[in-house]
This record gives structure tokens, C-alpha cells and sequence, in this order.
């Protein structure tokens, strides 16, 4: 190892080298040592590509030379710097810029007076390893690429305006052994402390500035303490790991934490002082593990907290979050505006133990939100805001009783028995209580009891009365003696009250939901919305094996009912083998009949203290509305129908005073029925649209024959003669452009003028409408879009896409076809289904599935447009813009231009014709538009299009 001596020589003999003769000198492993209080300027930026030691001979600090330099470090080597003094003020320069290289600084100092220009950092490094040990530095740091800072006994100091003074991407920083990092901010809120995919970890350490992490970055302060110098939020973390120990956070802002975005961050015995009367911190959709914390103000938002020891004077949880507590004492009398404890929007705490030593605790719960403590030293005052919210202490000083207990003394089976249709689930429920006596009867001689599993399916369309048969179901069971809970409980849930949004809180909501059921009836409704399939990262599925689980576990102490529409039910029971097999209780809810809804609809009046005038025309009327509508809904119909009545005649008595009011006329119910009926002259007449469409003879004539084979079936149905059998699906058959679309819109507004179908209603869909991702989706899709077209037309355009294999090889698009052919057979003549497309295509269709032709009688066909109508047509568009043309010369050169093809024929031709057409004379009349006149196309304008291609 060699030392050569650089500065300035003061004699002749002096053995004594510059700075650029001693690097080129020496080797890798050589000490360049620097003369004492020597000033040296380097020119420009200085490239170091050997592994040396740079230093000083002095040992006194005030004697240590000024180095004006800025060095680029690179090549893999290693440097050294010690007991030396750097300034810089070239712009763009940093003092160091290390590059796939490692630095050690030591004792030394840095001093950059630039640190407000664009992109300069006193020290940058990629792909770099740099320590700095008991030095002071006045500048910013910017690393990148994989590169480690580290700042042991160190302090670092900036004036930060609008830049950052330490930047980390995809690198980290470990400041550490009493370090000070201070950035001067000079804006409120903004960051001086970026990490960005890295790791920042501060220990025994003091930071001035804001922390913003993001991209799966981790954050580590131990034994430390960040305090902002402007208003603005000591650390905000985004998709974060944020680890906080015996550390200290003070701010000026609202807040002196912010996490949100899937963050994680574990807090013990951390200290949080933000702007005065603000939060501790705010914490949104992530997961929190506290302990050992003296908090104040704490909010958490749709996230999974779980509190060790803790004392807090007002916590809030809203939207969906969780909280696990060990042991809390709440410390002070509560405020107006801040409760002790707030639960909002479906949120739920679950305490071991909650403490307090002011006169009482105040606790505030609104929004469908439950808490469950184990233990307090006294009572808390509650305020539940509405009847979903729940509060249960399960030991108290004062024994409360369960609030979930929702028993009455009427007798269930009876109540029952009483309501209005249900047949075929009275007749389930009446042998399975059988069966229980039966049980009874055995268990009283000695015998063995038969196997008898509680858990259900309630399958049925919506208002067929599922819920409060669960009810009353769950009451009965009860009044047996099979559910082993001391008290009656029947607990509903939702999707949104099993599934989580974040990883475990899925499982944590669905073990709170299943606890409060124990011993009595779960109800899950709509349960098939636990199972969504198109989700790579939905937490259903983990939510259907927690149930799945807890039921052959626990098989004796709970009793869960799934309910939802039969279709979908079905759909929910084959997507998890183990459901079908642990729910051998299948409830069928069937649709009511006419008479049932007429019977639904005049008990609900009669609850309002309301009665039909002419009881025999209100039955008549209401039952044929129902029998002819479409969204019927069961009870949910009857209910909207007896509100619709009740309004109607409220119209009438404020005309009326001296009416009675408790009296439904049958003017009323005329009302309510002709309500969207078609009014004659209330719209242009759609037959006659159809008639002066251009071209289309053998269509239109083939229209004329449907619709009068339509009328006459009807009128036979209302002079009571029986009708042919017919049905309305069609095929519409032709090139592009021949008016399929336009003529299936008119001839399905002609049908409703006419009274074929009963609604105003074009739905108008292609194979991306109907066709789904996974086994099963299609099905839900298509069921869902033929219900929303029932009354009116469904037009599938290019319908024999449907026989079509999407990118991965499926054909989910025959699952569509098969839908569709079942659904028309269902409701032949409830729905007008149109299949459109080009001839040869269209006929590969029919081939793809026999049951296709048979249920597609009428067939139309589009012929190609003539030169003579496509002239009208163009004429036509361009009069609608009140054009002027000379057409005799426009139809001379459509005769020159015009070639039809099965791409770019007929009226999609004519279109692309005239907008070229329009652009030439736009062109020319904007050169004057003066003397042009805009509406004006000339017969110059005709020959320019005529020459282009």
C-alpha cells in the first residue's frame, strides 16, 4: 500500500502531487492523503475508478482541508473518505455520485449551496453502498437501483422548498446511533422524505420532515422520534409496512399518521402528538397491530385492527372495520363531538376488557355496527342510533340481557300456518317438526334420536316471503328445544357482512358473525354472492369454507339457513361440493298465484285501515294486472300495488274533501292499471315510419303478413277463441347496411302501438352481452338480460357469433344459446326475439342446434339496395343537414362510384359516401367563407369525389 501526499507544495524539494496526478499514480488499496488546511478545486467532475482511502495527516478538525469537488464514483471499487471538508455548487453535480460502487465518509463534512435546483442531490447513488459515520452534511440524497444509505452518528441538514431531500427508490436508508436529519420545509404539507419501493429505518434517531411511503415500501423507526417543521402529516404511507416502536411522531397537521391503501404497520409504545384537538392518526382501508399506546384521537376506516394494551380517550371505526381488543381503558370524560368509542357503517369491535376512571364511558354505534365486550369495571352509556346496530357485554356489573334475543310469545307454527300461500314450505316444515317429536318421543324411552342436521336452503324468487319464514322457522326450532342456545337468536347476514377487503379480515368478520349466531339461526341471504368466480383475489370463497368448517364443528350448536333465487342457489350449491352435502334441507318458496297476491295486496290495504269499494272488481282487476306484468316480484308487488292504490285515492280526496278516506273506488284502481299503457296519437305512428323507409318491398310485405297474423290471433283470444300456435321470434336476414336494426326497432314499436306486446321495449345486445368468463356466468348473464326484455324485443345482432369459440377455446357461447332457446319456449308469447345477421353465417347458425329452427318460424329478408334507392337515401341524409345538390348530377356519380360488397354495401356505403362528400365542400368554403355558401354543395364538389379512389 502506497501513500501519496496532495496539495499544493510550498518548496522545490516539497515531494507533494496535485489531486489529479496522485490518482493517476496510484494504485487500488493506496492512501491519497490530502495536506492539512489545504484548499483544492477540482475541475469539473472528477471520475474515481480505483479502490483508495482519501484523507487527511491532521487530527485537528479546524485543520482539515477544503475539498471543491465532485466526484463520480464508479466501476465496482471502493472509497474511502476521511477527515475532510466537501463543498459544491456546479449545478447538476453532486459532491458524490456513486455508481455500482461502495463509498465510506467519516468524520467529514459536506457543504452544497444549490440544493434548490432541479434534479441535484449532494449525494446520489445507483446501484451503491454509501456510509457516512460522525459527519455533518448540508445538502440532499437521491438513491436508486438497489442502493444502501446508511447515517451512523451523523447529522444532515436542508432548506427543502419544493424538492425532496432524501429520495429512495427501490433502494433503503438506515439512520441510526443518535443521527439528525432535518429538512427545513418551506411548504406546508409536502414530503422531504420519499420511499418509494425501499426500506427506511431510523434507530436512536431525530428526523425534522414528512415520511411519504408508497409501492410496497417498509418503514422502521425504533427508539426514535419525526416531528414536521411545517403543517404537514409526520409519515404518510400507501401500501406500506410501517413498524413503529418507542418512537415518537409530532405534527402540525390533523393528523400525525396517515396509513391507507392495504398497508400493514405494527405500533408499540409509540407516541403520536398531532395539531392540537386532531387525530393520533387516521388509518384507512389496512391492517393494524397496536400495543402498549397512550393515544388520543384514533380513527380507523374499513380496516383490521387489533389493540393489545392501550389507553384511549376516543377511538372511530366506520365502513367495515374490525377491531380486536385485549385490554383498553378509555381515560377521559367524553365531549360532544368525540365519543369514547364510535362504530359506524357495519363495523365491529370485539374487547376482552374494557376499563375506565371517569364517570362513565360514552359509546356511539349507527350503521348495521356490533360490539361485544367481555368485561367492564362499569357500564357503559350507549347511544345506538338505529334498530341494525347491536351492543353485547357479556360480564358486567350490572347483567344486561342479550340484545340479539328477538323471541316473541306468539306462537311461531301458528303464525305460520296463517299466512297467505307457501303451500309446498308449510308441508317442509310440518315434517321436519315431525320428526323432531318423533325424536323427543325416542330420547324419552332411551333410544337413539335420527339424525336430524338444522341447516337450510330457502330457495325462491324475491318477495316469496324467505326472510320471514326464516323467522318464524328459527322460532320454531327454538320453541322444540333443538337449538341449545338459553335464549332465542336469529342474526341475518350479507356479503357485506362476512367478506373482508383485505387479507384476514374476511375471516375475522365471518368468526365474529358466526359467534353472535351460536347457539341459534344464522340467515345468510343472497349467499350466492359469496361465491364470485370472475375474481382472482375475491375473499367469498374463503368466507364459504369458514362456514363450511364451523358447520361440521359445531353441527349441534347452530343452525344456518342459505337463501336466495332458485336459479342462482343452484348455481352457489354446485360451486363447493361440501355445501350440497352438509344442507339436506331444501325449502322450495313458489311463486304466489293471482288469487294469493290479490288475497297479499288486500290484507295490506286492510293493515293501512283501507277497503275496496266493489270488493269483486278489485280482486278481477288486480289479478289480471299481475297475471300481465313482468317485474312482479311476489309480495314486493303487492306492496308497491297497495302503495300505488293508496296514492291514487289520496289524489282523489284532495280533490274531494268530503269523500271517506278509507274507501278505494274502482276509479282508483283504473288509474293505477292504465298507468304506461299505450295512448292513441300519443306517438308518431311507427307502421307508418316503416312504410316510408326507402326500398325494403319484399320486407315490408313480409311485415304486413306478420302483423296481421299477430292481430287476428289476438282478437280470436279476446272474443274467447282459441288462438293458432304462433310465436313472434324472427330471423332478420342481410348484407350490412340493409336497415336490419332500424326495421326491428319500428316493427317492435308498431307491435306495442297495436297491443301485441305490452311494453315499449327494444333491448338490443350482441355475444360480448350475453356470453360470461367462467362456467356458469353466461347463464346468469343471459337469464338476466331476456327478464329485462320481457314485453318487448330482443334483437341479437350477429347472433351466430353465439356459435363462436372465444381466445381461450371456450364455447360458453352455446350456454347462451341454450338459455335463450328455453327462455322463448317459456314465454313465447311474452317476448319477441330477433336474430340478425348475413345470410351464409346465419344459416351455419341454424345448423349449430336443431331446436333453433323450430322456434324461429318467420324469417325476413333484407334485400341489397338498388343504385336508385341508395341515390334517395343519400339525398335524403343530406336534405336532413339541408344540404342543396343538383341530383341529377349527385345520381350520376353514385352510379360511377357505386359497388356494393357484403363490407361496405347499402346504407353504410352511402353514409361513408356523403361524409367524404360533405368534408370536400367544408374544405372549399372554409378558403371563403365570406362568399361561400356553407350549405351549397357544387357539382365541382361532385367531380372531386368522383376522381378520388
Amino acid at each position: 500500500m502506497n501513500t501519496f501526499k496532495v496539495g499544493t507544495p510550498t518548496t522545490a524539494n516539497e515531494n507533494i502531487l496535485s489531486f489529479s496526478e496522485a490518482y493517476k499514480a496510484a494504485s487500488d488499496g493506496d492512501v491519497l492523503e490530502i495536506q492539512g488546511a489545504q484548499n483544492l478545486e477540482l475541475p469539473e467532475q472528477f471520475t474515481l475508478a480505483k479502490s483508495l482511502t482519501i484523507t487527511t495527516n491532521e487530527v485537528d478538525a479546524s485543520q482539515f482541508p477544503n475539498l471543491k469537488a465532485s466526484f463520480k464514483i464508479e466501476d465496482n471499487v471502493t472509497i474511502k473518505f476521511s477527515k475532510l471538508n466537501f463543498t459544491n455548487d456546479a449545478e447538476l453535480q453532486s459532491i458524490l455520485a456513486v455508481d455500482h460502487a461502495s463509498v465510506e465518509v467519516e468524520d467529514s463534512t459536506f457543504t452544497s449551496s444549490n440544493t434548490g435546483v432541479a434534479r441535484f442531490a449532494t449525494i446520489s447513488g445507483k446501484k451503491a453502498n454509501v456510509t457516512l459515520k460522525n459527519s455533518k452534511i448540508t445538502g440532499l440524497f437521491s438513491f436508486t437501483m438497489q442502493s444502501k444509505l446508511r447515517l451512523d452518528h451523523t447529522e444532515a441538514n436542508a432548506e427543502v422548498g419544493n424538492k425532496l431531500m432524501l429520495e429512495l427508490e427501490e433502494s433503503s436508508a438506515e439512520i441510526i446511533n443518535k443521527s439528525k436529519v432535518k429538512a427545513q420545509i418551506k411548504r406546508d404539507d409536502y414530503a422531504s422524505f420519499k420511499v418509494e419501493k425501499s426500506r427506511f429505518f431510523a434507530k436512536d434517531s431525530n428526523l425534522v420532515g414528512q415520511i411519504w411511503a408508497t409501492e410496497d415500501s417498509t418503514v422502521t423507526l425504533k427508539d426514535s422520534q419525526i416531528a414536521t417543521s411545517r403543517s404537514s402529516v409526520a409519515i404518510a404511507a400507501d401500501k406500506t409496512t410501517l413498524e413503529l416502536k418507542n418512537s415518537k411522531l409530532t405534527s402540525n397537521q390533523r393528523t400525525a399518521l396517515r396509513l391507507t391503501n392495504l398497508s400493514r404497520a405494527t405500533m408499540e409504545g409509540a407516541t403520536f402528538t398531532p395539531g392540537a384537538g386532531k387525530y393520533d392518526f387516521i388509518i384507512e382501508d389496512s391492517i393494524v397491530k397496536l400495543d402498549q399506546e397512550d393515544l388520543s384521537l384514533i380513527y380507523f376506516a374499513r380496516s383490521d385492527v387489533e389493540i393489545g394494551t392501550a389507553t384511549i380517550q376516543s377511538l372511530q371505526a366506520e365502513d367495515h372495520t374490525t377491531l380486536q381488543i385485549q385490554d383498553v381503558d378509555f381515560s377521559s370524560e367524553h365531549a360532544t363531538k368525540w365519543k369514547n368509542f364510535t362504530l359506524k357503517d357495519h363495523s365491529v369491535l370485539i374487547a376482552l376488557k374494557v376499563r375506565t376512571d371517569i364517570r362513565d364511558t360514552y359509546a356511539e354505534l349507527k350503521g348495521g355496527s356490533y360490539a361485544r365486550i367481555e368485561q367492564v369495571n362499569r357500564l357503559p352509556y350507549i347511544n345506538i342510533i338505529d334498530n341494525d346496530s347491536r351492543i353485547e357485554i357479556a360480564t358486567t356489573a350490572e347483567p344486561k340481557p342479550d340484545l340479539f334475543a328477538l323471541g316473541d310469545k306468539e306462537d311461531a307454527m301458528e303464525t305460520l300456518m296463517n299466512l297467505t300461500g307457501l303451500g309446498r314450505v308449510k308441508e317442509q316444515i310440518k315434517t321436519t317438526t315431525t320428526l323432531i317429536k318423533f325424536n323427543k318421543i325416542r330420547k324419552a324411552q332411551g333410544l337413539k334420536t335420527i339424525s336430524n342436521t338444522l341447516h337450510a336452503v330457502f330457495l325462491g324468487n324475491p318477495g316469496t316471503g324467505k326472510t320471514t319464514v326464516a323467522r318464524l322457522y328459527a322460532k320454531i326450532l327454538y320453541d322444540a328445544g333443538v337449538l341449545p342456545g338459553e335464549e332465542f337468536k336469529f342474526v341475518e347476514a350479507g356479503r357485506e357482512d362476512l367478506v373482508g377487503k383485505v387479507i384476514g379480515e374476511s375471516a375475522q368478520k365471518t368468526a365474529i358473525t358466526l359467534e353472535r349466531a351460536k347457539g341459534g339461526v344464522l340467515f345468510i341471504d343472497e349467499a350466492y354472492a359469496l361465491n364470485v368466480e370472475d375474481s382472482s383475489n375475491d375473499f367469498g370463497h374463503e368466507v364459504i369454507t369458514q362456514i363450511l368448517k364451523y358447520m361440521e364443528n359445531h353441527r349441534d350448536e347452530i343452525a344456518i339457513i342459505f337463501a336466495g333465487y332458485t336459479e342462482e342457489m343452484q348455481d352457489f350449491l354446485e360451486s363447493n361440493p361440501g355445501l350440497d352435502s352438509r344442507i339436506p334441507n331444501k325449502f322450495y318458496f313458489d311463486d304466489y298465484s293471482p288469487k294469493e297476491i290479490v288475497q297479499i295486496t288486500k290484507d295490506m290495504l286492510e293493515d293501512d285501515e283501507v277497503h275496496p269499494e266493489d270488493p269483486e272488481y278489485f280482486d278481477k282487476r288486480i289479478a289480471s294486472l299481475y297475471r300481465n306484468d313482468f317485474d312482479t316480484g311476489n309480495a314486493r308487488w303487492s306492496r308497491n300495488i297497495a302503495q300505488g292504490l293508496e296514492l291514487q285515492m289520496a289524489k282523489r280526496i284532495a280533490d274531494h274533501p268530503d269523500q271517506s278516506p278509507d274507501v278505494l273506488v274502482n276509479g282508483d284502481i283504473d288509474e293505477l292499471v292504465n298507468q304506461g299503457s299505450y295512448i292513441e296519437g300519443s306517438q308518431e305512428d311507427a307502421y307508418e315510419q316503416l312504410q316510408h323507409l326507402i326500398g325494403l318491398k319484399r320486407v315490408k310485405e313480409q311485415i304486413d303478413e306478420f302483423i296481421s297474423m299477430a292481430l287476428i290471433n289476438k282478437k280470436r283470444q279476446e272474443m274467447g277463441y282459441e288462438a293458432s300456435d304462433y310465436t313472434l321470434h324472427s330471423l332478420f336476414l342481410g348484407n350490412p347496411g340493409t336497415g336490419k336494426t332500424t326495421v326491428a326497432r319500428l316493427m317492435g314499436k308498431t307491435l306495442y302501438q297495436k297491443g301485441v306486446i305490452r311494453r315499449d321495449k327494444f333491448v338490443e345486445v350482441t355475444r360480448a352481452d350475453l356470453v360470461g368468463k367462467y362456467v356458469g356466468h353466461t347463464a346468469i348473464l343471459t337469464r338476466k338480460i331476456l327478464k329485462s326484455a320481457l314485453g318487448g324485443v330482443l334483437f341479437i345482432d350477429e347472433a351466430y357469433d353465439l356459435a363462436k369459440r372465444d381466445d381461450s377455446g371456450t364455447d360458453f357461447g352455446k350456454e347462451a344459446v341454450t338459455e335463450i332457446l328455453k327462455f322463448m319456449e317459456d314465454h313465447r308469447h311474452d317476448l319477441v326475439i330477433i336474430f340478425a345477421g348475413y345470410y351464409q353465417e346465419m344459416a351455419e347458425f341454424l345448423e349449430t342446434n336443431t331446436g333453433l329452427k323450430s322456434r324461429i318460424p318467420n324469417k325476413f329478408d333484407f334485400e341489397d339496395y338498388d343504385v336508385d334507392a341508395i341515390c334517395q337515401i343519400g339525398l335524403q341524409k343530406l336534405h336532413e343537414k339541408e344540404y342543396r345538390v343538383d341530383e341529377a348530377k349527385y345520381k350520376e356519380v353514385i352510379e360511377q362510384k357505386y359497388h356494393p360488397s357484403t363490407e361496405t354495401g347499402n346504407g353504410r356505403w352511402v353514409q361513408v359516401f356523403n361524409d367524404r362528400l360533405t368534408r370536400i365542400q367544408a374544405e372549399r368554403v372554409t378558403r371563403d367563407l365570406e362568399h361561400n355558401d356553407i350549405l351549397k354543395i357544387t357539382d365541382a364538389d361532385l367531380d372531386k369525389l368522383a376522381g378520388l379512389n
